[in-house]
């Protein structure tokens, strides 16, 4: 139990949160994000050609989040 004590303080007091509790949206950027990479990743496309289709979409997104 001391371990498991002295392994959550220290998780407590080094710890960083992931970006997706502080960033709105990001289930949905990171999706857009990745299925527009994934063609990219796997040789099948050129990320010179799917970087606007990227930038587009994460646009309409971000128009749509603005209050």
């Amino acid at each position: 139990p001391q371990d498991v004590q002295t392994v959550f303080e220290g998780s407590l007091k080094h710890g960083t949160l992931s970006i997706q509790n502080d960033l709105v949206a990001y289930d949905r950027i990171r999706t857009i994000i990745n299925n527009e990479l994934s063609p990219v990743l796997a040789g099948q496309a050129r990320a010179k050609d799917v970087a606007p289709i990227v930038d587009q979409k994460l646009a309409k997104l971000f128009r749509r989040l603005r209050p």
